[in-house]
């Protein structure tokens, strides 16, 4: 007797036909039931010779079907703990298959006792065959070819297409493992398709002088370092105390083994003659600004009075006027920081708003003379800046809206250097536009509340602002569950920037694990309560593909990040939590 177990579907198909070709007996796996219905019917396999694949229980059916023998041949697929129970149904003098390639990458192990019955293991690589072994190829192909017009061979079948505009919803559906048969991507006749739009890689020039005003606090840093990696060689610095702490110090000799020179001169931006000293001592012609000049001196405005009005508004009003006119004409850019204050007003900081609005209106201004001009409102940034410093700011921040990453605000930046280009200016006339007035070299980085609009206790800043009423209208009551059900983990996450020793209580590997079990059931056709927390993700089937998807999530949510290969090896749901908070420790507390 020879019989098959069947793990993959699509290849299980062709695999029966095989099978049926040299007259097998068949076993088959199959993860759903409307799966099973499908073999039942178009194969003729017998129900009580088809088990599920998504747990261990298909060993004791394959052995109760064989009288406690087992199969002569497995064809195997699964990975993890599921190929160790598909080896134990290998009769003696029998043998495994294994198609998979998980368990091979990421150093699988396999119990090596059966061997003593003679039983043998095959691994699988048929596109490594077709390069070493062509010859061999080409005959299985003869073969296969021939069986086929004989009529022992079919084509795989049902067939699923979808259109080629629509492939990532063919591998969406691919990912729910859910799908009989093959699925077939349709290229239009004439072959061509529209390429999704993709983004630059950065780019700056190493023969030139690039100046950063203001540029020595988190994001300033954050700045250089990134223009440092996609080609920046010399950096200028203007602020107060450039180049005087011992924190500039370090970040000096960093830029230097990074391949870059740096210029460090202490000064009042809204000084001309001291401004205008320093750009004359640049060491290369200066191609590029980035104006981040900016003093908070927050106050009621019935209590203002004109000191703390110009110590807010002189460093991003004269100081820009400055540069404007010291700096060459023909920079690549002139990027232009702005604070989404400025957009929507905030208690206390109207003179810092005040001069935030200047910042874009001024980009206009310089658009209007033909000139290079950007400006960026930044919203509120975690991970770097004043907010990363500033554990209270930011957990008031975190209570109503969530926050920036620094690759958010570098990927926001790299788009105003794009848009600093004259070609993005503004029409003259308002009539040349059928919508009203736009500026694409005005960017704003505002974030997402995490309360309903209609909450009393949403105190976001846009919230009264009439420019922002279609979120009042377009506001469900599902909002606030799904609000509820996601704010743990960023609680949670918010509480470590202020006390990092949480992470070494047992909860909060816990609070960790739970919400990436949350995530699995997203992609899994189980439901939440059916995954515990000590299955692998191997155990659960989790493929390649939601892999990647698993990993993006672990990306976002937690700021850390994490393979592929490290997701599939990592362990139980349990276990991975606790490598999560490893990860976290490193990046709160530096252990």
């Amino acid at each position: 007797m020879i019989a098959l177990v069947l793990t993959y579907l699509g290849v299980g198909i062709c695999a029966i036909n095989v099978a049926k070709w040299i007259g097998a007996e068949i076993y088959a796996t199959v993860g759903t039931e409307e799966k099973a219905t499908f073999l039942e019917t178009e194969f003729g396999i017998s129900r009580n010779r088809i088990f599920n694949s998504r747990d261990s229980s298909f060993l004791i059916s394959v052995m109760e079907a064989t009288n406690g023998v087992g199969v002569d041949l497995v064809l195997n697929s699964l990975s993890g703990e599921l190929l160790s129970t598909s080896w134990k149904c290998v009769a003696p003098y029998g043998a495994m298959v294994e198609i998979g390639k998980r368990d091979m990458v990421g150093r699988g192990k396999l119990a090596l006792a059966p061997f003593e019955d003679n039983r043998t293991f095959l691994g699988g690589d048929i596109a490594r065959l077709m390069v070493t072994h062509k010859s061999t190829v080409a005959r299985l192909m003869k073969l296969t070819l021939e069986q086929y017009l004989e009529g022992n061979f079919k084509p795989i079948s049902p067939i699923t297409t979808f259109d080629a505009e629509n492939v990532e919803d063919a591998f969406r559906y691919m990912q729910k493992g859910s799908h009989i048969g093959k699925i077939v991507v349709k290229f239009p006749q004439d072959d061509i398709l529209p390429l999704a739009p993709t983004v630059p890689v950065p780019e700056f020039r190493g023969d030139v002088t690039y100046l950063l005003t203001g540029g020595l606090g988190g994001l300033g840093k954050a700045v250089a370092s990134w223009m440092v990696s996609y080609g920046a060689k010399n950096l200028m610095f203007l602020s107060r105390s450039a180049g005087k702490t011992d924190e500039d110090k370090v970040f000096s000799r960093e830029l230097k083994l990074m391949g870059c020179s740096s210029q460090f001169f202490p000064c009042d931006i809204a000084d001309y003659a001291v401004v205008k000293n320093a750009v004359s001592r640049a060491a290369l012609p200066i191609a590029g600004v980035m104006q981040m000049a900016m003093v908070l001196a927050d106050i009621g405005v019935l209590d203002m009075t004109l000191d703390s009005w110009n110590r807010a508004t002189r460093p991003k009003i004269q100081g820009t006027w400055n540069i404007h006119n010291l700096l060459p004409k023909d920079m690549d850019f002139f990027v232009l920081f702005s604070s989404v204050a400025g957009t929507y007003g905030y208690y206390g900081q109207s003179n810092y708003a005040s001069a935030n609005t200047f910042l874009d209106a001024f980009s206009q201004y310089r658009h209007s003379l033909g000139l290079t001009a950007s400006v960026m409102d930044i919203g509120p940034v975690d991970e770097v800046g004043f907010l990363s410093r500033t554990a209270a700011a930011r957990e008031n921040f975190l209570a109503v809206s969530t926050l920036l990453t620094e690759q958010n605000f570098l990927d926001y930046l790299q788009l105003a250097i794009a848009r600093s280009s004259t070609k993005y200016a503004p029409p003259k006339t308002l009539g040349a536009l059928s919508s009203g007035y736009q500026a694409p070299n005005h960017i704003v980085q505002t974030t997402q509340s995490k309360l309903p609009i209609m909450d009393s206790q949403n105190a976001i800043l846009w919230k009264r602002d009439p420019r922002m009423a279609i979120y009042r209208n377009i506001e469900t009551t599902s909002t606030a569950e799904k609000t509820e059900a996601g704010d743990q983990l960023k609680q949670f996450l918010s509480s470590m920037m202020s006390d990092p020793s949480r992470l070494d209580q047992k909860s909060s590997a816990d609070i960790v694990a739970e919400e990436l079990r949350k995530c699995l059931s997203n992609f899994l056709p189980k439901g939440d309560e059916e995954i515990g927390m000590t299955l692998t993700l191997s155990a659960m089937g989790i493929d390649s593909l939601v892999a990647i998807e698993v990993r993006n999530w672990w990306k976002q949510s937690l700021g850390i990040e994490i393979s592929v290969l490290e997701l599939l090896s990592g362990g139980s749901i349990e276990q991975l939590g606790e490598f999560a908070v490893k990860r976290l420790k490193v990046k709160y507390s530096g252990k």
